[in-house]
């Protein structure tokens, strides 16, 4: 197996050689969560470029820059930058499908006009919240692996969004994840990406839950013993651009 260039790549090679539903479905979630570049027929008027095949007509998208380029021959291309949901979201209901990295080289994959339309619905999910105490919680039982997969896929995608995610049991069997030390904007971030990822995974009837709480909160102690905890990745650090001819490799350009 080559080595892949991307976090989607990855998917799709973990789809072809597994074959299952369920690596289908985490492709999927790749897919919503990677950024595209849309070809589009003008930046003027950002239509997506159809292609007509035996699949259907689809739009075309790629997940890097040089896969887009390639099929131009060097010739400017123009394109809009978007999410894999947001194009979704975009093509909802045109009876376009989705032709991604259809460059002839591997990685290719097609999403008919109605799944197109299903991604589109399940990017549009949103989590239930719990408001108030958090009551009882035990340490959770049988959990599917589908769901505890589904959970990490999005958490492993919300870089900076909080800082960790615990998740228990309740009464009866319910589900609940608590999130500690997200803002505003990452609890809304958060709780879509979750929703999206588990309506994607076919989870949606399974009883997961929601709490933010503050990072350094009491109840995080009561957690230690009985969560299976998630660490979030770190949001990543801009580099600065070092000063003229500090890089060796770089020398300052004398004109």
């Amino acid at each position: 197996m080559s080595q892949a260039e991307t976090s989607l790549e990855t998917a799709h090679m973990q789809m072809e050689a597994e074959g299952s539903e369920a690596a289908r479905r985490a492709y999927l979630t790749r897919l919503a969560q990677a950024e595209l570049f849309l070809w589009i027929t003008s930046e003027e008027a950002p239509e997506p470029r159809v292609l007509e095949t035996e699949e259907g007509r689809l739009a075309l998208a790629f997940d890097t820059e040089a896969r887009l380029a390639s099929l131009s021959e060097g010739a400017p291309v123009p394109y809009a930058t978007l999410s894999g949901r947001a194009a979704a979201r975009m093509l909802r209901g045109s009876g376009l499908g989705l032709g991604v990295n259809l460059t002839g080289v591997g990685g290719a994959f097609v999403l008919d006009a109605e799944g197109v339309d299903w991604l589109a619905v399940a990017s549009d999910a949103r989590p239930e919240v719990e408001q108030g105490a958090l009551g009882a919680l035990s340490a959770p039982e049988e959990i599917a692996p589908e769901l505890l997969e589904a959970v990490d896929r999005a958490l492993s995608s919300s870089a900076g969004w909080a800082q960790t995610a615990h998740l228990v049991g309740r009464d009866g069997g319910a589900l609940l994840l608590v999130v500690a030390g997200a803002g505003p904007e990452g609890e809304a971030a958060l709780g879509a990406a979750l929703a999206e990822a588990l309506a994607i995974a076919g989870l949606e009837a399974d009883g997961l839950t929601l709490a933010f709480v503050e990072a350094g909160a009491p109840v995080l102690l009561r957690l230690a013993d009985i969560a299976i905890r998630f660490d979030l990745p770190a949001a990543p650090v801009a580099e600065m651009p070092g000063a003229p001819g500090r890089d060796p490799a770089k020398p300052p350009r004398i004109t």
